[in-house]
């Protein structure tokens, strides 16, 4: 008999040794336990809370967040681009959602979706005006020169004197247009800002684009003149004296290139174009 009650009084504690092991196990036990440690800053664990519970409940608008960010703060974005991109298309324009992914895709290169993000940020407040730079710079990134030409006209419309906006939004109407109305960009620029070194050096390199080696030339002889120490115009008056067909002149590209030789850095390829010249000259 007292064998028989032992075993009855094991078996009344069996569930509570199931269920009260203090482990969470409920949806809200386990949201509860994720959000003290990513208050603890243990991203790892939080995690842990976190995806047991979305695996509950797949549409929690805030275990999905949490779950999005606790990624984010351990830089693993593509994890964090998962979880948020699962929320913003269960709950459309949602601003903090947004600006997450905004930051995400950013650090991921992902323009596709910064552009996405960005759009979000407008439709839930932002004055698209503030954005007009930005859409241009992401527009550029990603490959649509068209469009960064377009946001960039504008953001110098609303923003006229953010000068460094003149010389990018000339390079991209040269991509985009491919003629010499690019250089209004540039007059505009020293018209308004003077007859800066910065202006003339872009103006040269639009010249020189346009295969209009002699303006280009000029400008930068002038420029050389104003500073015969710089290496950068040295290789950039050489570079366009080697593209015309005049002997004396790639001659004298040759000397440039020479006089730069242990100055300049790998990347301008001086000894490659040193030989390239020479072998052309003999």
């Amino acid at each position: 008999m007292i064998v028989v009650k032992r075993i009855m009084i094991a078996l009344l504690f069996l569930p509570c040794l199931s269920g009260c092991s203090g482990e969470p196990e409920s949806i809200d036990e386990l949201k509860a336990a994720g959000q003290k440690a990513f208050l603890a800053e243990d991203y790892q664990e939080a995690r842990q809370y976190f995806l047991k519970a979305v695996a509950k409940a797949p549409s929690d608008k805030e275990l999905l967040y949490y779950t999005g960010m606790a990624y984010k703060r351990d830089y693993q974005y593509d994890s964090a681009l998962f979880y948020l991109k699962r929320l913003d298309l269960l709950y459309p324009n949602d601003r903090e959602t947004n600006l997450r992914l905004y930051e995400i895709a950013l650090a991921l290169e992902d323009w596709d979706y910064a552009l996405a993000a960005l759009g979000g940020l407008i439709r839930t407040g932002d004055n698209i005006e503030q954005y007009y730079s930005t859409y241009a710079e992401l527009w550029a990134k990603n490959d649509h020169p068209g469009n960064a030409y377009y946001y960039a006209k504008k953001a110098i419309e609303v923003d006229p004197d953010r000068r460094e906006w003149y010389v990018q939004t000339a390079n991209l109407a040269l991509t985009v247009e491919g003629n010499r109305s690019c250089l209004r960009w540039i007059d505009s620029a020293i018209t308004r800002f003077g007859e800066e070194d910065e202006f003339f050096g872009a103006k040269a390199y639009l010249l020189a684009r346009l295969d209009d080696y002699p303006a280009a030339e000029e400008i930068y002889r002038s420029l050389l003149s104003k500073d015969t120490g710089s290496v950068s115009a040295r290789i950039n008056l050489a570079n366009v004296l080697d593209a015309q067909e005049d002997k004396i002149k790639k001659q004298e590209a040759l000397e440039l290139y020479r006089s730069v030789r242990d100055k300049a850095t790998p990347d301008f390829r001086i000894d490659s174009l040193i030989r390239e010249l020479e072998a052309e000259i003999k």
